[in-house]
């Protein structure tokens, strides 16, 4: 049965100055997950500061507020882009007027990417409304990659911002080889697993194991949103009725209809502008 969890039912824990955060996803919660979940909230004036250790990869999503990242340069993020943070990276986000963000982490990749010691991922600022959007074949959905193999030479997670327009509903699926996880940015709808149904809304964590059926509707009265992360990257979709599963096709559009300029590898190479310390 998948694990369900609110960030309003999360007690916060002082960790420091100005700063409160929120395990939504522990392998307390969920024995033997290898990803961690965290809600961080900021205070006005407040510094987060990254270092990531040798072997785990971090991903950060400004939820609410202003932010400034630092790294070997200076950038401003708003509500619509995420960071990826490789092993070994240093940063710092600070905030003048307070935000709020979701962090991501995987503290051993390694034992999920077979490759990883040979590997130097890619340290990747992603804004999800300018990247390319996967379209469904057969309804109205739509998926933004935002952390992939072929974006972020990394195979530990999957990420991507996905989009359920009202009613937009997906066939009952497992994934076998990977664990996948749920956190609802917008909107609500209905998850099934197991045969049970249960309702999902903004701030909802949901777990869903290895292997285990599951499906989404969104309501009737608006779009749902979530990030979808699959741990590792590499697994299997099974649908459960072969002659209704799922199709996605490159746009090369971003979720405005506007055209994109690059495509992955071209993006990647643009990305990596400054090498970062290994």
């Amino acid at each position: 049965m998948a694990t369900t969890v609110n960030q309003a039912t999360v007690a916060a824990e002082r960790v420091d100055a100005g700063i409160a955060r929120q395990h939504l996803l522990t392998p307390e919660r969920v024995r033997g997950s290898a990803m961690r979940l965290d809600r961080v909230t900021l205070s006005p004036s407040a510094a987060l500061h990254f270092n990531q250790p040798r072997r785990a990869l971090g991903w950060i999503l400004l939820l609410d507020g202003e932010a400034t990242f630092r790294a070997y340069y200076t950038d401003r993020l708003t509500k619509e882009q995420s960071v990826f943070l490789p092993p070994g990276f240093a940063a710092t986000l600070s905030t003048d007027k307070g935000a709020t963000l979701l962090y991501a982490e995987i503290p051993d990749a390694a034992a999920l990417d077979p490759d990883f010691a040979k590997r130097t991922p890619l340290f990747i600022v992603s804004d999800w409304m300018c990247e390319p959007v996967l379209a469904c074949e057969t309804d109205t959905r739509k998926r933004v990659p935002l952390v992939r193999e072929d974006i972020c030479d990394a195979e530990a997670a999957l990420i991507e911002m996905v989009v359920y327009p009202a009613n937009a509903a997906a066939p009952e699926c497992r994934h076998e080889g990977a664990a996948t996880m749920l956190f609802f940015v917008t909107g609500h709808g209905t998850a099934t697993t197991a045969g049970q149904a249960f309702a999902v809304k903004a701030g909802d964590v949901v777990h869903f194991a290895d292997g285990e059926r599951h499906t989404l509707r969104a309501s009737g009265d608006g779009e749902m949103r979530f990030v979808e992360f699959h741990v590792p990257s590499r697994f299997t979709t099974v649908w459960t009725s072969p002659g209704a599963k799922s199709a996605w096709r490159s746009t090369d559009r971003d979720i405005f209809g506007r055209e994109t300029l690059l495509d992955a590898r071209e993006r990647k190479s643009f990305r990596f502008v400054f090498p970062y310390p290994v």
